[in-house]
């Protein structure tokens, strides 16, 4: 049992970093439109994303320790804190509308991402070969139309859970 209940906390800690770290990838995949010297210029953009992920995690984990929030399966740390702070005001209501707009581009990177990771695959022969073209609109529309069916079968498979 402790076997189990230590891959599953392994498991939880390395899906918990993963999604801290999303965006890296992000300016690592934009270099090519950074201005020369773009290798200065990015590790400067990632040193500023690393700073300002530091300071946002240590501002809410001082805020939650010192309101004695814990986190709850029905509502966020964030939104306890603002609640705790602000009551259920506009600012209350604007700190969620923000969150929610940060997933929804954070949820819209895979979209952006994805098709170019495959593109170089397929060129590689790992992955069919219908990834590497580009449609209409000079994207890699097969990469984006198969991530699109594979998140409807895991809203489906899972129930939206």
């Amino acid at each position: 049992p402790v076997a189990g209940l230590s891959l599953f906390l392994l498991l939880k800690a390395f899906s918990s970093g993963c999604s801290a770290l999303t965006g890296v990838e992000a300016i690592s995949n934009a270099i090519p439109a950074f201005r020369d010297p773009a290798p200065k210029n990015a590790a400067n953009t990632l040193l500023m994303m690393g700073i300002l992920l530091a300071v946002l995690f240590s501002g809410i984990t001082v805020l939650a320790f010192g309101s004695g929030i814990m986190p709850k399966g029905e509502e966020t740390v964030v939104s306890q804190i603002a609640s705790e702070t602000f009551g259920r005001s506009f600012l209350y209501f604007f700190i969620q509308g923000t969150t929610s707009m940060i997933l929804i581009l954070a949820a819209n990177t895979g979209f952006s991402a994805f098709p170019k990771l495959a593109f170089n695959l397929a060129r590689d022969k790992y992955m069919p070969r219908m990834f590497t073209v580009r449609g209409d609109r000079l994207g890699y529309s097969n990469g984006i139309i198969f991530l699109g069916f594979a998140s409807i079968w895991l809203i489906l498979l899972f129930n939206g859970q």
